[in-house]
């Protein structure tokens, strides 16, 4: 049994239809980067290529990540000492971030150069890897609180306290979505699932209340005609781009928004300026690759020959279309603004680099399903 196993694993090629969609949503988001950023790189640096070259450096950097984690064998990852040591990095990286200087009144960031990395980013795959390993020991007792719920929620708690200490709310609740999700999938009874919503919601309405910043970003997405100016400026800029474009929109790099009325058009609001210049088509077939994205993770997911890769998979496509929603929601101004990054497409960093280590490991999963 176990030679024939390794055959498989040998003779197995990665799921293509993820290869390729995950391709062409990169080839565009290259396109799009030099497009939406262009205008404003000439202006702060004196060359267009500014942002791009940095995307670029990126998405290097994340296709090598991807390309070693899809080639070795997944099931290493699962060692206590990788999961144990991999999870005490980033705690160490995302408490020494704090003592780095403040950019935009956040703690956020390394600065290497003119690129930056975001620590935090790479804590939510230390987080899937972890849950993955213990829910693939205790998914049978998966409701036992003492020796299944209670070590998971420690680790969380501490990834997530010391994130919200940066600040970043944002990256915290994604990091408590995406082992909520998991926990779920694993078999969560509906009322430890029922009490940690509970618990949450009020938990998030404070921490919003005491941030002066965040309160205001609420209060402009409830209210953005009140302060056009000011707090309504981003989405109602955004929804503008939206509404030029109409149906079939107004042509390759003729966004008019992002020449410095659009913040952010080569990142967080990427999906604004697609929008503008190739409208509502051009939309929907960045969502249809998502959707497919989404469909290809779950079947990898759901052919994958353990528990450890079942929910390593799971966390992965969570982690990924997570980010979608949230960033499109914002777009969209459905969602107050947060600075997520649409993946594959928005300018490259630390996301695009966690993103495509995590479609590595969806690759290899599909070698050895």
């Amino acid at each position: 049994m176990d030679a024939t196993l390794n055959k498989v694993d040998r003779v197995d090629r990665f799921d293509r239809p993820l290869v390729l969609v995950t391709a062409a949503l990169i080839a565009f988001g290259i396109i799009m980067v030099y497009s939406a950023s262009a205008v404003i790189s000439e202006q702060a640096y004196h060359t267009t290529y500014h942002y791009l070259v940095k995307h670029l450096v990126a998405l290097a950097m994340g296709t090598a990540a991807g390309i070693t984690l899809a080639t070795i064998d997944y099931r290493r990852l699962r060692h206590p000492a990788f999961v144990y040591g991999f999870l005490g990095v980033i705690l160490l990286l995302l408490v020494a971030v704090l003592f780095m200087p403040a950019v935009r009144g956040s703690h956020r960031w390394f600065r290497l150069g003119s690129f930056a990395v975001q620590p935090s980013e790479f804590a939510k795959l230390a987080m899937i890897v972890f849950c993955a390993y213990m829910l693939e020991k205790k998914a049978a007792r998966v409701n036992d609180f003492v020796h299944t719920l209670a070590p998971m929620l420690v680790i969380m708690a501490t990834i997530v306290a010391t994130v919200l200490v940066q600040p970043d709310l944002g990256t915290a609740v994604s990091l408590v979505a995406i082992v909520g999700f998991m926990l779920f999938v694993a078999g969560l009874s509906w009322g430890y699932l029922a009490a940690g919503v509970a618990l949450a919601v009020p938990l998030v309405i404070k921490l919003i209340l005491d941030e002066p910043y965040r309160l205001a970003r609420l209060m402009a997405f409830l209210y953005p005609w009140k302060d056009p100016l000011g707090s309504g400026f981003q989405p109602i800029q955004s929804l503008i781009a939206l509404g030029s474009g109409g149906v079939m929109g107004l042509g390759p790099a003729a966004s008019r928004q992002k020449l410095f009325f659009l913040p952010e058009p080569h990142t967080d609001f990427i999906y604004a300026v697609i929008g503008e210049e190739y409208g509502f088509i051009g939309c929907a077939l960045v969502l249809a690759a998502f959707v497919v994205f989404m469909m290809r993770g779950i079947k990898i997911t759901l052919a994958a020959r353990e528990p450890f890769g079942f929910y390593l998979g799971m966390g992965v496509t969570a982690m990924i279309m997570y980010q979608v929603l949230v960033n499109v929601s914002v777009v969209l101004a459905i969602m107050p603004t947060k600075g997520t990054p649409l993946p594959f497409l928005s300018a490259g960093g630390s996301s695009l680099i966690v993103c495509m280590a995590g479609v590595g490991l969806l690759a290899n999963l599909s070698r050895r399903r």
